[in-house]
């Protein structure tokens, strides 16, 4: 009995493997290359080139993009007028899952893994689809013994991506509208989890985060929305102690000084970086012969401020950290003159600290950055990219 159970379990088996090989057999690689630049009137401009491939089988497409980017001018993110500081050069590497249907149906959409300026070259065409994936950004600002300090902003970020509609029909030649939503982030709800702490570094600073909506009307022209965050970094002291009032704010003698929002102590050289932006960018095909196509953006926006800092204070907002109860651990140690009270107590860890957890008064956000400028400037100017795709099966 054992015997002929085996027997059919291999059988079972062998049929897998080959159904896998003939998936296997007609998966598709694709390969791309792409170049763009933009130039941003208060918002700086740079040059980025990228190689980008993937792999389809099924329902299920693996790619990995590699970029590099020129960022130039004051005004760029992670650039400030200051001597050698008003540019950078970026490496990324973003190796992604994507898991969709309907491919077949499905026209070819860009996945945007990363910050505006930096070039993608990676596509998918489910119609239907959630990405995941990691990006290394490799941007040393130092050489030998500064490797090690604020000037080595190498750093690592999550991505998200969703897609919802994009089909074509071949026959009418008709493009159906879709829509994505981009999310990249040092830290996310889920990146502290284990199994998931291999997709983002979990430090807030530099490319902090971001994301954009895409909305394609038609096959020749899309909008998009950004909002993305730049910071520079602090020592994990301090954020272990972060201020406990806005900046600038005067105190009142004789009042209590309550507890403001979350905003981290930095050094001044390293607030001057903190900048966020918010933009509509409205792109244009102005030509496809399958396997070139080149497009033109307007953009417009703000930047600077604290408004433009909206994305990250949200994402933080979503989460807490847990707050000693300080009165309950004082009053233990007066009346038992212990050093520290026991895990059961509550207020300090163990089973019991679910009931402190629970309390939204025991609960803080996450921490803010606080921009560099108080008011916001306006950013305008262009974009255009060129791509040249391989399609080999």
């Amino acid at each position: 009995m054992k015997i002929k159970i085996l027997f059919i379990l291999l059988v079972i088996s062998a049929l897998k493997i080959n159904s896998f090989a003939q998936e296997i057999n007609d998966a598709k690689a694709n390969y791309n290359f792409k170049l763009s630049t933009y130039v941003l009137g208060y918002g700086g401009f740079g040059i980025s080139g990228s190689f980008g491939s993937w792999f389809t089988y099924g329902n299920i497409q693996s790619s990995i993009n590699i970029s590099s980017s020129l960022i130039i001018n004051r005004f760029s993110f992670g650039n400030k007028n200051r001597f050698k500081s008003n540019f950078q050069w970026n490496t990324l590497i973003s190796p992604m899952f994507t898991f969709g249907k309907n491919s077949s149906s499905g026209y070819y959409e860009e996945l945007h893994p990363f910050y505006f300026g930096s070039t993608n070259s990676v596509y998918s065409n489910f119609p239907y689809h959630l990405t995941i994936g990691t990006n290394f950004i490799i941007s040393p600002r130092g050489s030998r013994n500064t490797l090690s300090t604020f000037k080595n902003r190498t750093q690592q970020l999550l991505y998200l991506g969703v897609r919802i509609g994009g089909t074509v029909d071949s026959a009418k030649k008709t493009y159906s509208p879709s829509f994505q939503l981009n999310l990249y982030e040092d830290y996310f709800i889920f990146t502290d989890w284990v199994g998931f702490r291999t997709l983002s570094d979990n430090y807030d600073r530099f490319y902090t985060g971001g994301g954009n909506a895409q909305f394609r009307f038609n096959k020749n022209n899309k909008l998009k929305l950004y909002s993305e965050v730049y910071t520079g970094n602090f020592q994990k002291e301090n954020f272990d102690h972060a201020d406990l009032y806005l900046p600038n704010k005067k105190l009142k003698e004789g009042k209590k000084n309550e507890r403001a929002s979350r905003y981290v102590s930095q050094e001044a050289g390293q607030k001057m970086f903190n900048i966020g932006r918010t933009f509509f960018e409205l792109e244009h095909r102005i030509s496809n012969n399958n396997l070139e196509n080149t497009t033109i953006s307007g953009i417009i926006g703000l930047q600077g401020g604290m408004f433009n800092m909206w994305s990250q204070n949200m994402i933080h907002n979503w989460d807490g950290i847990n707050k000693v109860n300080q009165k309950k651990i004082e009053k233990w140690k007066s009346q038992n003159g212990s050093t520290n009270p026991p895990k059961k107590y509550k207020g300090w860890n163990g089973k019991s600290d679910f009931e402190i957890r629970s309390s939204k008064k025991a609960k803080e956000t996450l921490h803010h950055f606080y921009p560099a400028y108080d008011y916001p400037g306006l950013i305008f100017g262009s974009k255009i990219n060129y791509k040249s795709f391989i399609d080999i099966k």
